[in-house]
């Protein structure tokens, strides 16, 4: 149903696109009928018929054979036109002159095969009554199927294990510690990022978890739209600097649900996150990245996909504005 949904939407979404689209593709279907007309006009009058196996004929084009030859093609330009608007919630481009690509996508970012990026909070907590149930931190956690732990227990190993490194020992912040359950909890840097692993159907792929938000009170992770920006700057940061990442990755418009203050806020935020890697790309190892869009944000127009894609051509042609 919601798929349903989202193809209706890229068709309003997406209007001036497809209009232009429209045009395009009957412009080069006349251009091709008449293409064709004239070869076969010009083997008509420059074919000797003697030379043609016995009861061979050549079509003859007048004014009337002309027209029913660009109706139908002017027919399939637009119904190509038609299907090829159903993916304009998809939508990627390459940065001139390197290898490096900005895609789009309209989707649930935990069914991307790259390694994804995942907001957390500061503190790393792990416990769904902690992080709550709604965010994509908790979603992923519910996600995880292995056998003889639950997404929860999965995901505390490696938390916990990375929390013992010296890695994590020396970016703890020197500040007083929260309690949850009797259990302590540190404070690390925002933009800190701390990779998880999973394996599934014999393929590995990683998750990062990154500190961007801070919980106040139990199952409410919060951020302003300052502490956001940094965590994004140092986020960004983190992989130019420690080649943290492969160079597929997947990422959530992240952060947004607490930026009441802004009048789009999901739409300065993806702004934000796309120009920050174009100024990053050519020093990093992400070849490819992928700006997940969730989809009740695209439908209900808290995402313009119109103008992001438009963003994405600019800073793909002029990277060095940015």
């Amino acid at each position: 149903m919601k798929n349903r949904k989202i193809n209706l939407k890229n068709f309003s979404a997406g209007r001036k696109a497809l209009g232009k689209r429209i045009l395009v593709y009957i412009g080069s279907a006349v251009a091709a009928a008449q293409v064709v007309q004239l070869l076969v006009e010009g083997i008509q009058h420059f074919i000797n018929p003697k030379m043609l196996p016995d009861g061979f004929i050549i079509p003859y084009y007048n004014t009337l054979s002309s027209a029913a030859l660009v109706i139908p093609a002017v027919i399939v330009a637009v119904i190509l036109a038609f299907i090829k608007q159903l993916n304009y919630s998809s939508y990627s481009n390459k940065i001139k002159n390197t290898n490096i690509t900005i895609n789009l996508e309209v989707g649930d970012i935990l069914t991307s095969k790259d390694d994804t990026i995942i907001p957390c909070n500061n503190i790393f907590a792990y416990n769904l009554d902690i992080i709550g149930n709604k965010s994509i931190q908790a979603q992923l956690t519910k996600s995880i199927k292995c056998k003889g732990m639950s997404g929860e227990e999965f995901i505390g190993q490696q938390v916990d294990k990375a929390l013992n490194t010296q890695e994590f020992k020396d970016a703890r912040l020197m500040d007083e510690p929260q309690i949850f359950d009797g259990k302590k909890y540190h404070h690390y840097p925002y933009g800190l990022i701390m990779p998880i692993k999973h394996s599934k159907k014999k393929k590995d792929k990683k998750f990062y978890l990154l500190a961007m938000s801070s919980i106040v009170d139990k199952g409410k992770p919060t951020v302003d739209h300052d502490t956001l920006i940094k965590s994004i700057d140092s986020m960004f940061g983190n992989i130019q600097k420690n080649k943290l990442t492969g160079e597929n990755l997947a990422m959530p418009v992240m952060g947004t649900g607490a930026a009441k203050m802004l009048e789009k806020p999901k739409q300065i935020v993806a702004r934000y996150i796309l120009k920050r890697f174009a100024q990053t790309a050519s020093t990093s190892c992400i070849k490819n990245l992928t700006l997940y869009i969730y989809p009740d944000d695209y439908l209900k127009d808290e995402i313009d996909i119109e103008e992001l894609r438009d963003y994405i051509d600019f800073l793909c042609r002029y990277p060095e504005n940015e």
